[in-house]
């Protein structure tokens, strides 16, 4: 896997794109968590190392109903059907994800024809794999997609808010909610820092998404300050 240079924490904050549409609301008791003291010492003991946001990578990944997806580095996804292969749209952005049966893909990309990212998904529909949609667009550049074990799920970064944050949406369709940093402003209280009450977002790669101990998901993530989780119904 090949990783651009690495970037500082300030990078992480700031949104590369206008626009700020207004997120679904998530009670409080849902927003992340911090470290314990234990874990703050540990982490600071052995700091994780800083990579890029997001590595580009190469690689082929089974699924169901037949096929295969093929990545080629700052290249288009492409499904390997019995048919042939079918290109999935623009470049791709990092690495696509798959749910636990490999009937259900999701991934950002670069269209051609637009200068933002988008999180596309496709699934196998009976015996064959339908024809692949946007889930989430607009500003933001959404990136580091990751997808629940059974596929219900889709959470993915971006910085529709103005601050570098954790989304959600249902993998079927349906309104996108903002997971961390809700009512953090972009302002920072000094050049350089971060906004009061930020929480970065994953550093290294997308969120770990696991089932929740009230029956919905843990969704948990690595950054520079520590590690994160949320409870995502």
């Amino acid at each position: 896997m090949n990783h651009r240079p690495a970037t500082v924490l300030p990078a992480l904050f700031l949104c590369v794109a206008c626009g700020s549409p207004e997120p679904t609301p998530v009670p409080a008791e849902l927003q992340p968590t911090a470290l314990s003291a234990e874990q703050a010492q540990a982490l600071r003991q052995a700091p994780p190392p800083e990579s890029d946001l997001p590595p580009m990578a190469a690689g082929s990944w089974s699924l169901a109903c037949g096929a295969a997806l093929e990545l080629e580095p700052s290249g288009p996804l492409q499904l390997l059907e019995p048919a042939g292969l079918r290109p999935l749209g623009g470049q791709a952005v990092g690495e696509p994800a798959l749910d636990t049966a490999h009937r259900r893909v999701a991934w950002s990309q670069a269209p051609k024809a637009r200068p933002d990212t988008v999180v596309s998904v496709v699934a196998c529909e009976g015996d064959r794999w339908g024809e692949p949609r946007t889930l989430v667009g607009g500003p933001g550049s959404p990136d580091r997609v990751a997808i629940s074990p059974d596929g219900a799920w889709v959470v993915w970064v971006s910085g529709a808010s103005g601050v570098a944050s954790l989304w959600a949406a249902p993998f079927d369709g349906g309104d996108a909610r903002q997971l961390s940093n809700r009512g953090v402003a972009r302002e920072a209280a000094s050049p350089g820092a971060p906004p009061a009450g930020f929480v970065a977002p994953p550093h290294q790669g997308p969120p770990v998404i696991e089932p929740g101990q009230a029956g919905g998901y843990r969704v948990s993530w690595q950054a520079p300050d520590g590690e994160h989780s949320v409870e995502l119904p």
